[in-house]
């Protein structure tokens, strides 16, 4: 049953995000909109390793903490669990609600829990919320859980508001100069290209990414930054071996200098994973194409033309698909791309 959760000043709130990049960064409206409502309530965030990247320089949040990697021996927890404890928060919201983070939130002893009310979860919770299973953009979906603390709803038409955000400092912006350096310096058109997903189902085809970019480069002639994990390189290499296209690999290995690298960029172009997010975070204009099973709606910002998809779902292996993503980027360029 939900009840109220009255907080006062010097209150400490713990936000449970143990999952991907994407899910961390979606994550940030919800920590916005409760700061706004509490400014003097504490804010502490607990996060993977690398999803904790895009957190940093945060101001709604005052600290970090990172959870062992997935997979870690119990005990290597218990530091961990320790230091919760000690922290004394008045509530922990669990934004995710997996099996281990819903263990985790109750561990943490605060006297008020909040996730979704879900099979095997929800006895961890003193306050479970029925979670929205309609298909709307996530943070919208997020905002429930703000709900047993008196935040009912977000302004659906406060953009501000809904989008996540990441705060590349100047370090990072310095960083990010030296990485691009003269890729770039004689292009008037610069671009982010993001086509890896790490789940195959998701993925459309590298050859159907490389006709693409062949198809636009006499009428753009581009420099393309690619953007993708190391680990991932190797599949993506005929898009930097093709020696008709300007393509130069960039990597994603501290995500905030990749954000800010993607903010010098004109735009995004990519598939469906998490650096779709970052650059929406830093106000890059997006184009993703989705080839999965997953819902575009859930994960793109809506009602803003800068931040476009292209629906492949059940056609991803269909080679005219690279037409009609052709016609869609001539005129997400046109229309949304900023030029030097």
């Amino acid at each position: 049953m939900q009840s109220s959760i009255a907080l006062k000043s010097g209150d400490k709130a713990l936000f449970v995000l143990l999952r991907a990049m994407g899910d961390t960064l979606l994550a940030t409206p919800i920590i916005r909109a409760f700061k706004q409502a509490f400014p003097d309530v504490v804010v502490d965030v607990l996060a993977e390793r690398i999803p904790a990247q895009i957190l940093r320089n945060n101001p709604d949040i005052r600290r970090i903490i990172v959870a062992p990697t997935r997979g870690a021996p119990i005990k290597s927890y218990q530091p961990l669990i320790s230091d919760l404890r000690q922290q004394k928060y008045k509530v922990s919201i669990d934004a995710l609600s997996t099996p281990g983070s819903a263990l985790l939130c109750r561990m943490t002893g605060a006297p008020h829990r909040v996730g979704y009310d879900l099979p095997r979860r929800r006895l961890f919770y003193t306050n479970p919320i029925k979670p929205i299973t309609e298909a709307v953009y996530s943070p919208i979906a997020k905002r429930v859980l703000l709900e047993p603390v008196g935040v009912m709803k977000f302004d659906i038409d406060n953009t501000a508001l809904l989008l996540p955000r990441l705060y590349p400092g100047d370090e990072e912006y310095l960083a990010a100069r030296e990485l691009v350096g003269e890729a770039a310096s004689d292009k008037g058109l610069v671009l982010s290209l993001a086509p890896f997903c790490k789940r195959e189902w998701k993925q459309w085809s590298v050859s159907y990414w490389r006709e693409l970019l062949l198809r636009i480069e006499p009428k753009y002639r581009p420099c393309w930054l690619l953007f993708a994990a190391n680990s991932e390189r190797a599949a993506l290499k005929e898009l930097e071996d093709e020696t008709q296209l300007d393509v130069h690999w960039v990597g994603a290995d501290d995500l905030l200098v990749t954000g800010a690298v993607m903010k010098m960029t004109g735009g995004l172009i990519g598939g469906d994973n998490g650096l779709l997010h970052i650059a929406v975070g830093v106000g890059t204009p997006t184009l993703t194409v989705f080839a999965g099973r997953d819902d575009p709606v859930r994960w793109v910002p809506p009602n803003l033309p800068e931040h476009q998809f292209i629906d492949l779902r059940g056609r991803r292996d269909n080679p005219e698909t690279v037409g009609e993503v052709e016609q869609r980027l001539i005129e997400f360029i046109d229309g949304h791309c900023f030029r030097s």
